[in-house]
């Protein structure tokens, strides 16, 4: 999934176009992919990405068609008036293959698309030496050439700047630091050491009368709202206030704070303490204490204990979530934050960087980010539990609660 702070009204007529368009509409590009881009009316929507299977025989292909049709049906594409348009990226040629690469497997989908009677817009491939609509009899067996989408109306009339995206593999990587910003933060780090744990005792009002309106704040709710502030602010954070996210993402529970602050607002936790009290914050457990399937039967003492730690909390939070745009700014200073940070105290961080790259719909950046924070600190609990929390697409999640509020 795909959002951007710009805007730009741009007329796709031809399937050309639409190639010429999907590097915007989806934020990079990728090869050996399919794309399916949702379209409501004229106007585009959500784009998804999946890696295109090794083969197109029917058991590799099994899986995908199956997880094709669940986001469409997903996405609304059993109504009227929601159609999608499917583009398959592939590395090898028409030449090689005496017409389109990958056609069996765009005929099995189309086949599965008109049997659950869901519409298709486009169907299409974007090959390296060529392009064709599967759904375009009259393609010649070599394709189409490329120049058609490099000189289609819609590329000519995109600004440069519109067309200059970065490749998958190259979204989300750290990028290199200033040297001297780099020293400063290393500077600020030494003088704030590394944040005490949070005792109950300490932050919630036992004195605390039943007949009060509001509970004690403890302040370190106010210092990681500011922080959160911060990142939702295009402007770099000073070397102190990267320093106080750092040691922040470090513990547990500021780390479950800046991320309430970042999904809802820099205040909600603060809000929620004023009338709860600051108890349910404090000393809250990273994950479960086992991977263990819940079932549809009574609640065991197991899954009572799964809804009170970050993993659970987050699981239930993060599908509803919609504002992406919102999360531009924090996405961009996590990860200048991430540059500046000694190889040691970034493991938290990317944890945190993670998350926001799979609300953002990216889960490959997601996982790419959680294996980078494993493999400088094997084992670390945020980055083992945001490992788990990426590793199935939020999608899945808001499916998972439909079925339950169903139920």
């Amino acid at each position: 999934m795909h959002t951007d702070n710009s805007f730009q009204v741009l007329r796709c007529d031809t399937t050309a176009d639409f190639l010429a368009a999907l590097p915007q509409l989806t934020g990079f590009t990728a090869e050996n992919s399919l794309f399916v881009v949702f379209f409501s009316g004229a106007h585009s929507g959500d784009a998804v990405r999946i890696d295109l299977p090794e083969s197109d025989a029917p058991r590799a292909a099994a899986s995908l068609l199956d997880f094709i049709v669940e986001v469409m049906r997903d996405m609304g594409a059993d109504h009227a008036g929601c159609e999608p348009a499917i583009a398959i990226t592939s590395s090898e040629t028409f030449r090689e293959h005496g017409g389109p690469p990958r056609l069996r497997l765009a005929k099995r989908i189309e086949r599965r698309v008109r049997m659950e009677r869901m519409g298709l817009r486009e169907l299409c491939v974007l090959a390296a030496d060529g392009w064709a609509s599967y759904l375009d009899p009259s393609t010649p067996p070599g394709g189409r050439p490329l120049s058609d989408i490099e000189e289609s109306a819609l590329a000519l009339a995109a600004d440069t700047d519109w067309l200059d995206v970065p490749e998958l593999s190259a979204l989300g990587k750290i990028p290199e630091a200033d040297p001297a910003r780099a020293d400063l933060v290393r500077a600020a780090l030494e003088e704030l050491p590394p944040y005490p744990t949070h005792l109950p005792s300490t932050n919630a009002d036992s004195s605390h009368s039943p007949d009060d309106d509001d509970h004690e704040i403890p302040p370190w709710f106010e210092e990681t709202a500011e922080i959160v502030r911060a990142l939702a602010n295009a402007a770099a954070l000073s070397p102190e206030m990267t320093a106080r996210l750092i040691r922040s993402a470090a513990h547990p529970d500021r780390w479950l704070l800046l991320s309430f602050g970042i999904l809802i607002r820099p205040d909600f936790p603060s809000e929620l303490a004023c009338a709860m009290s600051a108890a349910p914050f404090t000393g809250v457990d990273i994950d479960c204490c086992a991977d263990t399937e819940i079932d549809g039967g009574g609640e065991s003492e197991l899954q009572e204990h799964a809804r009170f730690n970050i993993r659970g909390v987050l699981a239930g939070l993060s599908p509803g979530f919609t504002d992406h745009h919102r999360l531009l700014p924090v996405r961009d200073q996590l990860l200048r934050a991430l540059s500046e940070t000694p190889e040691p105290e970034r493991p938290a961080l990317s944890a945190l960087s993670s998350w926001v790259w799979w609300l953002l719909g990216n889960q490959t950046v997601a996982q790419r980010q959680a294996e980078e924070a494993l493999s400088l600190a094997p084992g670390h609990p945020l980055a083992t539990m945001i490992e788990k929390l990426v590793s199935i697409p939020v999608r899945a999640y808001l499916q998972e609660q439909d079925q339950r509020r169903a139920a």
